[in-house]
């Protein structure tokens, strides 16, 4: 497993074959706000109500908008704090093409720009978090994956320990890209029984000279059984063996391994409960230069995740998801992290619909390092003056408080953007 910000359970689904997840860009999206406090998303199926145009066997979307944003706090800074106003255009495309009956071609694309007004030298281009490949082979029992999921990512909010007094680099220029490939495959016997391995070769670069050392590769191997005990019943036990390397001579290098069951329980179709637990090791190189980070800690203990969502009625639903697990540090070889992530959407009139999403975290950096609580809150709304045409405003908040000086800050966020889907 990648000690990257994705929940173990997460991972025990994925290798169970459930779909999970999700992800920066339109203020009127609470799932997009989530991805902050998760950048690097597991693969997921999108929903199907997301494709709206239809073209003989291929069921497509598309989209473009045009967003304004207001950010108070471009370098996370406790005094210095550097505001801007961006403004620029989106494209989203995706398409489900089954070419045959045994073959599924799948693929979302997002990109867009950014200008920035006082602070033309950062302005970037964007590529969205759904960005994805995705190729489905059904051999009679056995269904393959074929998936790549690419994420370019200029939000240092993504990172609970980013803020303007971390080492590394300048928050103004801070861009990675994130690309995951892979395969996930799923023999079913018998109706009940699922047999799974998978594979994902990660790779995340900067793209600039700003937190170089955080540039590494990834192996991920997987495997796992699951057994459906009833419509609403389903357990799974899953594995997974993981091989981090580091480009730079800085942080260390480390395998990570664990194993751990995940309990589905849905006694509605309107409600559905996840649990997950496991145990995990991560153990890293000790350092051997002086360049290295001189964290020797080694992490060996249980990671939990719950997730409870619930459709209340047709127009509100709502979700509540606790997960304790770990990552990849900033300047340490693990932070141990928890969470709690509350979000609730409401259409409060056929044309108007609400979004709020509020997160806790709880950051324990390794090898006595930086220790941080981190509050964020996302407001949004959108109104849809057509069929085709939507207005959406929202707003939102990062606040991180530190035990080490100067990595306090405080983000304010207001967002506009006007989308015509086609």
């Amino acid at each position: 497993m990648k000690l990257s910000r994705v929940p173990a359970g997460v991972y025990l689904a994925l290798a169970a074959g459930s779909a999970v997840f999700h992800s920066p860009a339109k203020g009127q999206s609470e799932r997009d706000y989530i991805m902050r406090s998760g950048p690097y998303p597991a693969f997921y199926n999108p929903e199907p109500t997301r494709y709206n145009l239809k073209y003989r066997n291929i069921t497509a979307r598309i989209s473009a908008s045009a967003q304004v944003e207001y950010n108070d706090n471009l370098t996370l800074s406790e005094n210095n704090k550097e505001s801007d106003i961006s403004f620029g255009p989106d494209v989203s495309i995706g398409f489900l093409w089954p070419i045959t009956k045994a073959n599924v071609l799948q693929l979302d694309f997002g990109f867009g720009y950014r200008w920035y007004l006082d602070h033309p030298s950062i302005s970037t281009v964007l590529v969205a978090p759904n960005t994805r490949f995705d190729y489905r082979i059904f051999l009679e029992e056995v269904q393959i994956n074929i998936h790549e999921i690419l994420v370019i990512q200029n939000d240092p909010t993504g990172r609970a320990d980013i803020s303007g007094g971390s080492s590394g680099g300048d928050l103004l220029s801070f861009k990675r890209m994130n690309n995951t490939a892979g395969f996930l495959a799923e023999w079913r016997p018998v109706r009940e029984v699922g047999l799974n391995v998978g594979y994902d070769f990660i790779f995340d670069k900067s793209l600039g000279s700003t937190f170089e050392l955080l540039d590494r590769t990834t192996h991920t191997l997987r495997a796992g059984v699951s057994y459906d005990f009833s419509p609403r019943w389903s357990v799974a036990l899953s594995s997974y063996y993981a091989i981090t390397d580091y480009d730079l001579e800085i942080q260390n290098d480390g395998i990570s391994y664990g194993v751990g069951p995940i309990l589905t329980y849905k006694p509605t179709q309107f409600l559905s409960i996840v649990l997950g637990v496991g145990y995990g090791v991560s153990k890293f190189d000790k350092p051997v230069t002086a360049g290295h980070i001189a964290d020797t800690s080694e992490f060996g203990g249980f990671t939990a995740s719950l997730e409870v969502r619930h459709t209340i009625n047709s127009s509100m639903s709502h979700y509540l998801r606790v997960v304790r697990d770990r990552e990849l540090g900033l300047g340490s070889n693990f932070n141990e992290m928890f969470s709690v992530q509350y979000g609730t959407s409401k259409r409060l009139t056929s044309a108007i619909a609400l979004r709020v999403t509020g997160v806790y975290e709880h950051l324990l950096a390794s090898g006595g390092g930086e220790e941080a609580d981190r509050y964020l809150l996302y407001l949004g709304t959108d109104y849809r003056l057509t069929r085709q045409w939507a207005i959406g405003l929202a707003y939102a908040l990062s606040l991180k408080d530190s035990v080490f000086f100067g990595r306090d800050y405080t983000q304010n966020r207001l967002t506009l953007d006007v989308t015509r889907h086609f």
